[in-house]
């Protein structure tokens, strides 16, 4: 059993209030988004999707996900800090890996890059640096076959001359 001081508490829980009070004077629209499954918690806001200041990419073996968020510096009792608020939704798919059982190989499926991330008005830079990390997945999995249902038309030239 852990055992905390009163002081410690109260000090954390202010800091807390003084951080979702910083959020909510930069970033009137934002939310606190608590994932159960994936043990996310953070703030979220569509402001972001126009306005980030860098992107995280999630790459496992079968997966590839973007995450943009936006950086705010924040001070609490003279200590500096970086929070961020990542856009709405927090990530978006690239590429994922499926088995195909039929012809027993797997198949990297694409998301619709382009369409996704001009619904919710991403900057086009973002594209860019999406389609290396895409080619950089895809290099990663050479015996995958590609479906070419979603693939980008950039990514096919590109991997055209790869």
């Amino acid at each position: 059993m852990k055992r905390n001081k009163i002081d410690d508490e109260i000090f954390s829980l202010e800091k807390s209030i003084a951080i979702h009070n910083f959020i909510k004077e930069k970033i009137p629209n934002a939310y606190v988004q608590i994932s159960k499954v994936k043990g996310f918690r953070g703030f979220v806001s569509k402001y972001v999707n126009k306005f980030y200041s860098g992107l995280e990419f999630n790459v496992n073996a079968h997966k590839i996900y973007v995450s943009p968020y936006l950086e705010l510096d924040f001070e609490y009792n003279g200590v500096p800090e970086k929070l961020r608020v990542y856009s709405i939704p927090r990530q978006n798919k690239l590429a994922y890996i499926k088995h195909n059982y039929i012809k027993k190989t797997n198949i990297i499926h694409f998301s619709r890059l382009s369409i996704n991330m001009k619904n919710n008005n991403f900057k086009d830079d973002m594209l860019n640096e999406c389609r290396i990390k895409i080619m950089d997945f895809i290099k990663k999995h050479p015996r995958c076959e590609l479906d070419q249902k979603h693939l980008d038309p950039k990514l096919k030239k590109l991997l055209a001359f790869a």
